[in-house]
């Protein structure tokens, strides 16, 4: 009995060492199948890096490209705006200008017409006022030196005088 509890004994720890080295060597192949899977996932994992950081070279470039272009037309714009501005701005003032003194040619003209304003009237009117404004200058004129007096005679007006009539 103690024979053939030997020999189990030794048919088992010989089963054992079996086991091990099966179990060693399907770790072995697990862990190398383990590293393989690591280094593509690593690999495709650096590769897709690369591509974004490519992508996003490629992008930066693209709109630095871009902002260049705009900024170069919006500097070509605002140097001939700013050159052409005060052109602009007489233009546009002569246009306001004549558009008021047509404004008031055609209110003078409904005014005649209507009957409201005597042409004689009118006429006289403009002399007086241009009487007025020839004596304001010389009076300004003849007291020059006298700056106390000039403010003594100034006329305050809500509004300056109106040109003359035509009639």
């Amino acid at each position: 009995m103690l024979g053939a509890l030997e020999s189990k004994v030794a048919d088992f720890a010989k089963r054992e060492d079996q086991l091990q080295k099966e179990l060693r060597t399907q770790r072995n192949i697990v862990t190398q199948k383990h590293q393989v899977t690591i280094d593509q996932a690593q690999g495709r994992l650096d590769r897709e890096v690369s591509e974004a950081q490519a992508h996003l070279e490629a992008e930066s470039a693209r709109l630095k490209h871009v902002y260049e272009r705009r900024r170069t037309r919006v500097e070509r714009s605002h140097l001939v705006l700013t050159r052409h501005l005060p052109r602009r701005v007489r233009e546009v003032r002569e246009s306001w200008l004549g558009e008021l003194q047509m404004r008031r040619f055609r209110l003078e003209r409904q005014l005649e017409a209507s009957g409201v304003i005597n042409p004689e009237f009118t006429r006289r009117l403009a002399t007086y006022q241009s009487q007025f404004t020839d004596l304001l200058h010389r009076t300004r004129d003849a007291f020059a030196g006298s700056s106390s007096f000039i403010s003594m005679i100034r006329v305050r007006r809500k509004a300056p005088l109106p040109g003359p009539i035509c009639g």
